[in-house]
């Protein structure tokens, strides 16, 4: 069994609290929010994403920069119109991976 480090993060749509795994920095089981949590650990946080949270069904997943979850949506997005099923939310619209770099 691997060692991982455990942050824990809160659904972007209804806040409920879900655990991210990560096997960044040394991995000796400390447990994190994303607030406290080491860049190194937060570097793999998203090893598992999206994350669907169990309450509302919200996909997301985290931003290491500004260290918050975002929704993602399967439309289009507002900026450019592509069609993608992984959006970004920020401030209320969507972003493909593309656009999203110059919202944040």
């Amino acid at each position: 069994m691997g060692m991982f480090d455990s942050v824990y993060v809160e659904c972007p749509r209804c806040e409920e609290t879900a655990v991210a795994q990560s096997k960044g920095g040394k991995c000796l089981l400390r447990v994190y929010t994303l607030s406290n949590c080491p860049d190194d650990v937060l570097s793999d946080v998203n090893r598992h994403s999206p994350y669907t949270c169990r309450e509302c069904g919200c996909e997301f997943r985290m931003d290491g920069k500004t260290r918050r979850t975002i929704e993602l949506k399967k439309e289009g997005c507002d900026d450019c119109g592509t069609r993608v099923t992984k959006l970004f939310k920020v401030n209320g619209k969507y972003f493909c991976f593309d656009c999203v770099g110059g919202q944040l």
